[in-house]
């Protein structure tokens, strides 16, 4: 495998030094001919540019193959080396074989029940995060307020900034006036006299509930 790697990236290299070749080649007669025929010298020096750019591109290239071709062919080395000491152990010691199996075996089992487990937190996770943020909202919905309950569908966007609510953009109640925002406009906590913690407001009620609170209770995201 590493051996076909390595055959595909000198083709590369092979490929990109002939574009190379060809670009440059190209290049000259394009220069050539941009300085016999150019009748503005801005433009000339925008062809220019824009020429030198794919030449410098073109080397880069070829750097990044050349790069990517040693850096293959240690590896082959290495596994070369490392292959030959494995066929050499493995004639001395039959049972190596066998071992190198039952490792490989476990190798896979082990794999594969990582694969099972990091699928499976990818499904819990969402679900976690979800039910988190659901029972930190029940919990607020829970508190008493001050002002009257807007009710969720009579509202379709917030009161504040006309945000559109979706899944995504979730409603939030003020506890303070019951009017229903979005999260951003609902950032600010401050401590009412009908909770023992900082409770959820809207912006507008916050900077009016700080002249009447103490500041230092409050605070907002």
């Amino acid at each position: 495998m590493a051996e076909a790697a390595e055959k595909k990236l000198e083709n590369d290299f092979t490929t990109l030094r002939q574009k190379h070749h060809q670009e440059k080649e190209s290049l000259r007669k394009t220069m050539s001919g941009l300085l016999n025929q150019a009748d503005n010298e801005k433009d000339l020096q925008n062809e220019l540019n824009v020429l030198s750019d794919k030449f410098s591109a073109s080397l880069s290239d070829l750097d990044e193959k050349q790069q990517e071709l040693r850096e293959l062919r240690k590896e082959l080395d290495t596994m070369k080396v490392d292959k030959e000491r494995y066929e050499k152990d493995a004639k001395l010691l039959p049972s190596v074989k066998q071992e190198v199996t039952t490792l490989r075996e476990k190798l896979y089992a082990v794999e594969e029940k990582n694969a099972e487990l990091e699928a499976a937190l990818e499904e819990i996770g969402p679900q976690l995060s979800i039910s988190k943020l659901k029972i930190l909202e029940l919990r607020e919905e829970t508190l008493p307020m001050t002002g009257e309950w807007q009710k969720d569908g009579e509202v379709a966007e917030c009161n504040a900034c006309q945000l559109t609510f979706t899944m995504a953009k979730r409603k939030h109640h003020c506890r303070a006036c019951g009017r229903i925002f979005c999260s951003t406009c609902s950032s600010g906590r401050i401590r009412l006299p009908s909770s023992s913690q900082p409770v959820r407001v809207c912006s507008a009620c916050f900077h009016h509930l700080q002249l009447v609170y103490d500041p230092t209770e409050s605070r907002q995201s």
